[in-house]
Order: structure tokens, then sequence, then C-alpha cells
């Protein structure tokens, strides 16, 4: 999949993206915006041709509702990651090759994400991935969250905001 999303991101145009229609919140949803790209961008999701699920992708800062984050307790530290635009049933999940994309929730370790404070921000990691932390891969046109091996970088540094939304 991942290699999918590097073509796509390559030849992708932001008018080539489904967006989604402004968040109508029902619970306290949070906002993933990178330290490298700053807060003009945040974790969404959309299409991509070829792709059965919902995929990450960084798109500017707005009101989309794929950008309200609900963040639930799972055990062990860790938590299950959706949103308002793919729903309560549909959890942020990861595919071998770190690509990240929306999944129907359930026992899949790919949806354990463990959320650790480092300076500047916050580091996510996904139990299916040992000593991988989510970073971005950036094409010309479009930057996608993926699992990659944990750095340090900025890219791999996350700010997690509550968006004021309930």
């Amino acid at each position: 999949m991942l290699s999918k999303l590097r073509r796509f991101a390559a030849t992708a145009t932001l008018a080539s993206i489904a967006w989604a229609a402004p968040a109508l919140a029902q619970a306290p949803h949070y906002r993933f915006s990178n330290f490298q790209l700053g807060l003009n961008a945040s974790m969404d999701v959309g299409d991509i041709a070829g792709q059965a699920h919902k995929v990450g992708m960084m798109l500017p800062t707005s009101q989309a509702s794929g950008q309200y984050w609900t963040i639930t307790p799972v055990g062990g530290g860790f938590v299950r990651l959706s949103n308002t635009f793919t729903g309560p049933n549909q959890c942020l999940d990861v595919a071998g090759d770190g690509a990240v994309y929306m999944d129907g929730c359930g026992r899949q370790i790919g949806q354990r994400w463990r959320i650790e404070g480092v300076v500047g921000g916050v580091r996510l990691t996904n139990a299916f991935a040992a000593g991988r932390c989510l970073d971005l891969f950036a094409g010309p046109n479009l930057t996608v969250p993926a699992l990659l091996p944990c750095a340090g970088t900025p890219s791999q540094t996350w700010i997690v905001a509550l968006t004021g939304t309930q």
C-alpha cells in the first residue's frame, strides 16, 4: 500500500482529493499536527484511487471532519484513534509497509497506538511495528503519515490539540 501512496503523493493534486464535510462533533476531539509542517497542516483521511480504505494524509488545517480525532483508551497504555468523518466504527490502522488507513475497529494490533511525550510534542508508536514512529512521507503534491524507523526527527513529533468541539 505504501508504494501506491508514494506514487499518488508524487502525482496527486489537491483537487483530486475528496474533501470532508465540516465536522459535527459529538465528543471531545483532537487535531494532530506535525512539528515539521506546523499548525497549518493536520492529519486527515481521504480517498486514493485503487485503495479500498480511506488513507491518512496531511491536508491544510480546516474544519474538515476528517481532522477531528477521538482518542479512546484500550488498555495497556494504548489508545485507538477514530475521526468524525469515518465515524466511531472506523479506526486508524497500519499496513505491513507502514501506510496508515482507516479500517473497522476491532482487536487488530495495528489499531493500538501509544502517545508518548517528547520535547516539543508527542511521538506516536504502534503495537504492530516495534521501533517505528508515525512520520511523514512527502511527495511534491501530498504528504502522508506513515510508520517509519524512530529517529527522533521533527517529522516524528506531533502536536495534539483539543479542538474545543464536543
